[in-house]
């Protein structure tokens, strides 16, 4: 908690000051401005303090709070050039002693109602009873169109629809008080996908906060540096995940929790990217989303293939220009700047970009149970096709006639083939069997047979999309099986 002497000595480095290590007046007078209020009033503001938390102001803005066990040290160290006396002299015995806490407060302090965090304001400044203290402001940059970095945007993705839905996400980074969905990108190593993260993050910081951190953790501070949250290979871990992205991508506000200081709602919209080789890692979620849950996300996720076309462009200029792309420069940041000067984009939809469904919404309806209800149903269809087949197996699968129909009694009633085909993970259960299939995986479901047993049409486009996703069977076999006329 203590930081040190020197490091706060840092942040108070001011090089215009006066002859007496003063801020100038000129100085004092604009910051006061700034504020919104006047020089006398500004006299009470340099420190602000809500509950165990204490905002001190040093050389034109607020630094980051300082808890009740630090603040002294902290106010010595940020106020020495400021016109405030931070000691006290017994007049009897001329010993000087630092002010105690509630002194500095009384004289040079404020305390407002509530305190609010925003994602888009530009500075920490008291409004009226409240005090708004700004995360994430942009660094001062020039908004600069770089030709290698708009060459290597262009070639990142494999279809030029989604390279423009990337412009414009890019172009619209910044705009944290509007939603945008969350970027996904996939493919093989080596294209960039990770460096795009870095470059972003310079916006604000000097490295993208972790998604871990924010969606799974207690304490997700770490946004309080930098907007975008980035998954490197994976999604963070912790039940109800997709309600959460869904929810802080789509709310305009979020909850953050700091070590020791209050809990602070926090006005705007963070920025989720991530990156992967994998495709299918939205399917990998084993989670129980609805119908109305997985129509909700699909819009939260703009999911784009990276193009192998990017891996040898970002070769051809080596590793000392690309670094100045994003880990050691901010070639990236700025011609993001330069896109949301010049580029033109929809802003009068809800979202910013409009991420088109498809992919997203085939990973979401298979992921959880309904994805091990098809992978039971996929499994089934290759020991079909085997030359000697299980014939009991049609009694509940039956392809044929361009349609695939499942007796969703079978599957409760092949206890060892669920075992065999799906494993442990998830136990065969009527209710959810039921509910994959009447929910997610059928067009439609009708009593067949003298017995009346009900029977469901599989959306064959959630099968072939299964295979591919998983990479797990033979569509073109299991087509051929399907198609194939029955009586």
């Amino acid at each position: 908690m203590r930081r040190s002497l020197q490091h706060a000595l840092s942040e108070n480095m001011h090089t215009n000051l006066d002859e007496n290590g003063k801020y100038k007046q000129e100085d004092l007078e604009r910051w006061a401005l700034e504020q919104g209020c006047t020089l006398e009033e500004f006299k009470r503001r340099w420190i602000i303090t809500f509950k165990s938390a204490h905002w001190i102001f040093c050389n034109g803005v607020y630094k980051d709070p300082a808890h009740d066990s630090d603040v002294i040290h902290r106010a010595h160290a940020l106020l020495n050039s400021a016109p405030v006396e931070l000691w006290f002299e017994n007049p009897e015995t001329g010993i000087r002693k630092p002010k105690r806490l509630e002194t500095l407060r009384f004289e040079y302090g404020t305390t407002p109602g509530r305190v609010i965090g925003s994602l888009e304001a530009a500075r920490s400044r008291l409004v009226t009873d409240t005090f708004v203290e700004a995360f994430c402001p942009l660094r001062d940059l020039t908004p600069t169109h770089h030709k290698d970095v708009e060459e290597w945007l262009r070639l990142l993705l494999v279809s030029p629809l989604y390279t423009e839905l990337l412009l414009d996400w890019i172009a619209t980074i910044t705009e944290l008080g509007r939603i945008t969905p969350a970027l996904y990108l996939h493919g093989e190593t080596g294209c960039g996908k990770s460096l795009l993260a870095q470059g972003l993050s310079r916006l604000w910081s000097d490295a993208p906060a972790g998604a871990e951190n924010f969606f799974a953790a207690r304490f997700n501070s770490g946004i309080s540096n930098c907007p975008l949250l980035f998954a490197d290979e994976k999604l963070p871990k912790g039940e109800g995940l997709l309600a959460r992205i869904c929810s802080d991508l789509s709310k305009g506000h979020f909850q953050m929790e700091r070590k020791f200081f209050p809990v602070v709602t926090i006005k705007g919209s963070p920025r989720l990217l991530i990156a992967a080789n994998d495709s299918n890692l939205l399917g990998k979620v084993k989670e129980e989303l609805t119908s109305q849950a997985v129509d909700a996300l699909t819009s939260r996720f703009l999911i784009a293939e990276v193009s192998p076309k990017s891996k040898p462009f970002l070769e051809t200029l080596g590793m000392e220009c690309t670094a100045q792309w994003g880990h050691e420069g901010t070639k990236i940041a700025e011609h993001a700047l330069w896109l949301r000067d010049n580029r033109e984009v929809d802003r009068t939809k809800r979202w910013l970009v409009q991420a088109p469904s498809t992919e997203a919404h085939l990973q979401l309806t298979l992921s959880g149970y309904a994805g091990t209800v098809m992978q039971f149903i996929v499994r089934s269809l290759e020991k079909l096709q085997e030359k000697t087949p299980d014939f009991k197996l049609r009694g509940g699968i039956r392809p044929g006639n361009g349609k695939l129909l499942v007796r969703a009694g079978f599957l409760l009633e092949a206890t060892q083939r669920w075992k065999d085909f799906v494993g442990d993970e998830y136990k065969a259960s009527p209710r959810r069997i039921g509910e994959s299939l009447r929910d997610h995986l059928s067009n439609r479901h009708f009593r067949d047979g003298q017995f009346g047993m009900w029977f469901y049409e599989i959306k064959l486009d959630l099968v072939r999309a299964w295979i591919n996703l998983n990479g797990l069977g033979d569509w073109e076999a299991i087509e051929t099986m399907i198609n194939k006329e029955t009586k």
